[in-house]
């Protein structure tokens, strides 16, 4: 007896189709990870940045309450407050006294390092007039 019209996959037809979703899904799979990654490493940039932000206004706000003179603006590394970090972030923190005409400037440094060891600098200015 021999059927005219079979229904039905071959083998090969199965076996075809498969390796063809096994090559779309791994490649999918592969787009999905780096995306992951890459959320990852944008949100440590963010939050090192953050970080160099928030420690930046701390040393401004210290700089402030420091009374005028000869003194203000030469902050010595040990006396600049340093905010708290998450693992794997650090921080480093500059400043440099600038003379200006009638004001005295204070340059600050930032560095701020994530855990992918990407640095972040961020350097701000803050200036006060010279007392007489």
């Amino acid at each position: 007896m021999k059927f005219s019209c079979e229904k039905g996959l071959t083998l090969i037809e199965v076996i075809a189709a498969t390796a063809l979703l096994s090559i779309i899904a791994m490649i999918l799979s592969a787009v999905f990870t780096k995306n992951i990654e890459r959320t990852a490493k944008d949100d440590q940039s963010m939050s090192s940045i953050h970080l160099a932000q928030h420690q930046m206004q701390s040393v401004k706000q210290f700089a402030q309450s420091q009374p005028d003179g000869e003194e203000w603006g030469r902050i010595p590394s040990k006396n600049i407050p340093k905010i708290s970090l998450p693992d794997g972030y650090q921080v480093r923190v500059e400043t440099s006294f600038v003379p200006s005409g009638t004001k005295d400037v204070l340059k600050i440094k930032v560095e701020t390092t994530d855990p992918f060891n990407q640095m972040y600098t961020l350097t701000g200015y803050i200036g006060r007039g010279r007392t007489q």
